[in-house]
């Protein structure tokens, strides 16, 4: 038996000493199909998917992720051992990782596990390099500020999420940082039922209204009400407003979906308009 052999051979023998109660840290060097290949010390070991320190609703998000835990270290235990050609099966179930703290408004490096037509699974875990473990997110095509975005994006690509909320299942909600910037960080909830400075621009013959001259804004006349009011002096209200104006109107409502608040004339609007028929 050769130097290297016979050393391995001790190795093997020590590690597998039902006497040795030294913690057995197995380093993965390569993943199959159905797992990982490990050494613990020289000596080779096999790691099944569901021998690993967390699962996967898929297990096709194993092909996604372990790519990235190559050379992570865990501590193990021998399942099974085989001494004719010294290879061991592993487990490391039991590896503990502490917990990782997620705050609302910051971003995290994500990997896309699945993504259908309006949601994207990913895998948070991948932003401190799985040390805490695995952590599904999920977000929505809502949730991104320019939905064009969403289209060219695909499993196995990284993506840069914010943190918005923990769902009951323990996912995180996250929304694109640009989402965030411009939408959540304001608080538009807290706009409903308040009057604002609402903008008015110009863009030929287009007219966009935007509130505190940051939130795109949708004028709804159609649910304004005035005995004295007709539907066609409000257009020509509308029609005549400035570049640049501001107006103040009535937060009745947002739309996630196309991050819009929705505004209403205010009463004094109207009552100065109809007091122009009268």
């Amino acid at each position: 038996m050769s130097a290297y052999l016979d050393g391995l051979n001790k190795t093997y023998k020590h590690i597998t000493s039902t006497a040795n109660n030294e913690i057995r840290w197995a380093k993965i060097y390569k993943f199959t199909s159905e797992g990982f290949k490990a050494k613990v010390q020289r000596v080779k070991g096999i790691i099944t998917f569901d021998m690993m320190p967390w699962t996967y609703q898929n297990e096709k998000h194993w092909d996604i992720v372990a790519p990235y835990l190559i050379e992570k270290t865990y501590t193990s235990q021998i399942i099974a051992s085989d001494d004719a050609k010294m290879l061991l099966n592993l487990s490391v179930k039991e590896h503990s990782f502490t917990s990782k703290k997620y705050t609302r408004g910051q971003s995290y490096k994500c990997v896309i596990l699945e993504k259908e037509n309006d949601t994207i699974l990913v895998d948070a875990g991948l932003d401190s390099s799985f040390k805490h473990g695995s952590q599904y997110g999920q977000v929505v095509l809502s949730n991104f500020w320019d939905h064009s975005d969403y289209g060219p994006l695909a499993i196995g690509q990284e993506i840069i999420l914010c943190f918005l909320d923990h769902q009951e299942d323990g996912r995180l909600s996250m929304c694109q940082p640009s989402k965030y910037t411009h939408w959540y960080k304001h608080k538009p909830h807290n706009l409903i039922g308040n009057t604002i400075p609402v903008t008015v621009h110009k863009e030929g013959p287009a007219i966009v209204l935007k509130g505190y001259d940051h939130f795109a804004s949708e004028l709804h006349m159609d649910n304004i009400l005035h005995e004295n009011v007709s539907m066609q002096q409000l257009e020509f209200y509308f029609q005549n407003l400035k570049d640049r104006e501001v107006i103040t109107c009535l937060v009745s409502d947002i739309n996630h979906s196309t991050n819009q608040l929705s505004l209403l004339l205010t009463p004094e609007v109207l009552t100065e308009l109809a007091s122009q028929n009268a």
